[in-house]
């Protein structure tokens, strides 16, 4: 299985975004393990992989959030089809999360976040948004969108729950 840049794209936005849930004022999930305290507490328990295991932590509580508002029949940037999970995983063995810094507060998150998203087009509102088929996840346009829309949901103090269509084949 081929690890190719947007799956590392696709990573680095994953983990971005958990942890930028994690540190907004009004939290969008409940979940410390990408924070700075976080990390040092998963070392002491994960010592080799504590980021590695924060964000699948984080993940499975921004997957849980996601699925109560867009449904288990799309994908979203937590859960994704077998064969993307798959590459993403490859990549964490692989590779490693030491390439991501997430920084220490809030406000060095959100600025990757939204250097991830710069240029994208936005539709407007807050809430449930599809951004079409899952197959173009991989694609620049959507992975800017995707980082586009969770930066400006956190800048306005709003949820947003960008998803993907499954095709037919999914």
């Amino acid at each position: 299985m081929a690890v190719t840049n947007a799956t590392h794209e696709l990573l680095r936005l994953r983990l971005l975004v958990a942890a930028l849930g994690e540190r907004l004022s009004k939290p969008w999930w409940r979940t410390q393990f990408l924070t700075p305290t976080g990390q040092r507490y998963m070392e002491r328990v994960f010592p080799r992989r504590s980021l590695p295991a924060g964000m699948e932590s984080a993940t499975i509580a921004a997957r849980r959030d996601h699925d109560a508002n867009v449904g288990t029949r799309s994908y979203h940037l937590f859960r994704l089809p077998p064969h993307l999970e798959d590459q993403l995983a490859e990549t964490v063995a692989e590779h490693g999360l030491d390439s991501v810094e997430l920084g220490d507060g809030l406000n060095e998150v959100l600025e990757n976040v939204i250097q991830l998203g710069s240029g994208a087009s936005l539709p407007s509102g807050s809430g449930p948004k599809s951004l079409g088929s899952v197959k173009e996840v991989l694609k620049p346009a959507p992975l800017a969108s995707l980082a586009a829309l969770y930066a400006k949901a956190a800048q306005e103090g709003t949820r947003i729950y960008p998803y993907f269509e499954a095709g037919s084949d999914e």
